[in-house]
């Protein structure tokens, strides 16, 4: 009988246990607010349900290496690239919140995975906005 049980617990799990981890993606980027720029660095967890979806976080740094901002973003690929939101809060302070936008860096991604592979190599660019207030960003490679 506790056989029987263990075999129907093991065959219920193992779905579960053969999937495999979403990948996640790492870089580095450049962002201006104002005639100030900033580096950072952002990762991504790509859902391997929904493959046009990604989230991740990202931190915002200033020239002495502090970190300035820290948060989380969201975003999905459509035909003409990729838009989403994003999240910070400042450590201690106040949290912020916008959206972004970019162009596809790499013709014929069919994934949100594979635009952000393509703009680890080659690089990508976009636009971010709160409020009123908006600038521009750059992403690269890891460092």
């Amino acid at each position: 009988m506790k056989l029987s049980i263990l075999a129907a617990v093991l065959a219920l799990c193992s779905p579960a246990l053969s999937q495999q981890p979403s990948p996640t993606l790492q870089g580095s980027f450049i962002a201006s607010a104002g005639p100030a720029t900033y580096r950072g660095k952002w990762n991504a967890r790509i859902s391997s349900h929904r493959p046009k979806l990604a989230a991740g976080s990202w931190i915002l740094l200033n020239e002495r290496n502090d970190i300035v901002l820290q948060g989380t973003w969201s975003g999905q690929k459509s035909a003409a690239g990729w838009k989403g939101t994003w999240r910070a809060r400042v450590l201690r302070g106040r949290a912020y919140s916008g959206t972004w936008s970019a162009s596809e860096p790499g013709l014929g991604s069919k994934t949100f995975a594979d635009m952000l592979q393509a703009a680890t190599k080659a690089g990508a660019s976009g636009t971010w906005s709160t409020g009123g207030y908006g600038g521009a960003w750059r992403l690269g490679p890891a460092p």
